[in-house]
């Protein structure tokens, strides 16, 4: 049926205009029932001459101006009331006003759902005005006035998951015919954005039957007491406190410490061991080492080392007696001071840090970092955007290098 007052459409049972609130022609099929929303509850336009003539406030479900769906009465005063209502011909994304328009599901200008109209506050006012309004008009004697009512602030978005990829080589370089390093990497992650992942190099001291027994039992003793403390926690959903990490990687150094030296002295040998270990969880890193294994990270900000060698060469670096591009070729910088095993308790160091979105965790033992140097490592890390071909081809940078040690790395790859 046509509204006589603006020309309209409005279905056939309606007794108001949907659009001007003006009354529509009677007719047999006003007499009907209006059909049901869903729920049960009734769609009618009341009948807005009526309570325009009358004192009585405007009863939800009331469209005022063809435009806006009264939802409640907010507060009354005795010269004004204050409804809350829905704005049904603006745009709740863009603020596009519908004049003329037919309503669709989605605005035309940006596309936004048209499901939830924009709230606001409608001030039926007699004596006065308010002092700042959007929109009025006046009907019935009445006086209204428009107030936009902003909508709340969406919660930022949570973090996106960080996602770990890794790569590992190894090769026992070209002076010797074993290998006594070891190494371990292991990621965990679930539906809930749960991401952890534990990564371990290892540099053995003490021929093939005291390096390789040390390197490895240094890993196991340190990932079992990891697990223990604080992997099996983070799978659960409660991961601890950054400072209790960090006391958890040194507890675990300390523990594969206990476990090289009893071995060490049962066997009456000189094995022992370096360690550079790394517990990630999300983008939290925390590191820790004993020896001249090495933890880097690597993002937009360069290549820089976490780590600080427990040797001989680092000690003359850091007195001033020595340039830190003369360690590579020292005649004793292979000498170590601290190292797993060789004594019967041991403080390792321990950092933090943060893993940032494409960054990179680099770890490696000496045999890489000697034969490649830093600008070598970061010459392939911006080269190889994959963290297993990266590893492959550091390690074949070593051996052309020379190959002179044992080469282990590891190379995690962060992802958003």
């Amino acid at each position: 049926m046509d509204c006589t007052a603006c020309g309209r459409e409005n279905r056939s049972s309606a007794s108001y205009c949907a659009w001007c609130g003006e009354r529509l022609s009677a007719t047999a099929e006003q007499e009907q029932p209006a059909p049901p929303r869903e729920g049960g509850a009734v769609t009618r336009k009341l009948d807005l001459a009526d309570l325009l003539e009358s004192d009585a406030p405007l009863e939800p479900g009331t469209w005022l101006d063809g435009r806006y769906e009264i939802t409640a009465l907010q507060e009354t005063s005795p010269d004004s009331r204050t409804y809350e209502a829905l704005d049904r011909a603006r745009c709740p994304g863009c603020g596009h006003v519908f004049e003329g328009e037919e309503p669709t599901a989605y605005c035309q200008e940006c596309g936004a759902s048209l499901a939830r109209p924009p709230r606001v506050i409608i001030v039926e006012y007699l004596v006065r005005r308010p002092q700042t309004y959007d929109l009025h008009w006046q009907r019935g004697g009445r006086d209204y006035y428009v107030i936009a009512v902003p909508e709340p602030e969406q919660p930022a978005p949570a973090p996106a998951t960080l996602r770990l990829a890794f790569g590992s080589a190894t090769h026992p370089g070209y002076h010797y015919g074993h290998n006594e390093d070891s190494l371990d990497a292991r990621l965990y992650a679930d539906h809930l954005g749960t991401s952890l992942g534990f990564f371990v190099v290892a540099d053995g001291v003490g021929g093939q039957q005291g390096g390789e027994v040390a390197s490895r039992l240094a890993i196991a003793a340190v990932w079992d007491r990891l697990y223990h403390d604080v992997w099996q926690a983070a799978m659960l959903g409660s991961p601890p406190e950054d400072e209790a990490c960090e006391e958890a990687i040194g507890a675990a150094i300390a523990a594969a410490n206990e476990t090289v030296y009893a071995q060490r002295t049962a066997q009456a040998s000189e094995m022992s061991t370096t360690l550079t270990v790394a517990l990630t969880m999300g983008r939290k890193v925390f590191v820790g080492n004993v020896g001249d294994s090495r933890a880097y990270l690597f993002d937009s900000e360069g290549l820089r080392r976490i780590t600080q060698d427990h040797s001989l060469v680092q000690r003359m670096v850091d007195a001033g007696e020595l340039k830190p591009e003369e360690v590579y070729t020292h005649p004793r910088r292979n000498v170590i001071y601290r190292s797993i095993g060789d004594r019967p308790r041991l403080t390792g160091d321990t950092f933090a840090a943060e893993l940032a979105t494409d960054g990179r965790l680099v770890l490696c033992s000496d045999g890489l970092w000697e034969m490649v140097r830093e600008d070598g490592l970061e010459e392939v890390l911006l080269a190889e955007p994959d963290p297993q071909i990266a590893a492959d081809r550091l390690v074949q940078n070593a051996l052309l290098a020379g190959g002179e040690d044992n080469i282990s790395v590891i190379i995690v790859q962060a992802k958003g």
